[in-house]
């Protein structure tokens, strides 16, 4: 059974570039669109979406941080967490994609070749985090940092764990928020530990601050 991708966006421009060239490159994915948020949820409710594409801002106004978030927490709590989140914008401002990177999968700068953002789907259809090369430069300490030479990379859920981690929940209690075991979150505790090379949940949290991962 064909996946279906969905596009958010009030560009028709984009919409039809878009369209044409995932038809082309992905054509086992159902390409849908919409417009506007309220649209967006309505077909997410109606039809069965694995990937959403989604522009920040739409109406040709400022970006609405508070009525992204809002929208991305939605999208989140009431679909499979199997969906995922690639942002399609020229937005560039740091702050933004700091705000919103622990709920989405991918960020794609739209100035950006088009014939990347295959890559860009099939890398969080893996399960891994895909940020555009012109983007990685701003950004990339949100989701690489450096200690003692060595590089690491947080998935999408470690990201949650880490951000709850911050919070002072509990294994438990991170469990019942994500939906997972606490054997779960216990695993991806331990990953974050022996990535950052940290012995205990303060050093972790000391370290992501310190490199960016957290602010």
């Amino acid at each position: 059974m064909s996946s279906n991708i969905l596009i958010l966006d009030d560009h028709p421009i984009i919409i039809l570039s878009l369209t044409h060239y995932l038809s082309r490159e992905l054509p086992q994915f159902n390409i849908l669109t919409s417009s506007c948020h309220q649209e967006a949820i309505d077909i997410l409710n109606r039809d069965s979406i694995s990937l959403l594409i989604m522009d920040l801002k739409l109406s040709n106004t400022e970006v609405d941080l508070d009525k992204i978030l809002t929208f991305i927490s939605t999208v989140r709590s009431t679909h499979s967490e199997n969906l995922k989140i690639i942002v399609f914008s020229m937005i560039s401002k740091a702050f933004i994609i700091n705000k919103i990177m622990p709920n989405i999968d991918g960020f794609f700068n739209k100035s950006d070749d088009i014939s990347m953002l295959k890559t860009a789907i099939q890398s969080v259809q893996n399960g891994d985090l895909y940020f555009s090369p012109s983007v990685k430069d701003v950004f990339f300490n949100n989701l690489i940092a450096r200690n003692n030479g060595n590089t690491f990379d947080l998935t999408r859920r470690e990201l949650d764990v880490l951000s709850n981690l911050e919070k002072g929940h509990s294994n438990q209690e991170i469990a019942e928020i994500l939906f997972i075991s606490p054997h779960t979150v216990d695993n991806h505790r331990t990953n974050l530990l022996k990535k950052t090379s940290s012995r205990n949940t303060a050093e972790l949290i000391s370290f992501c601050y310190k490199n960016g991962v957290l602010n």
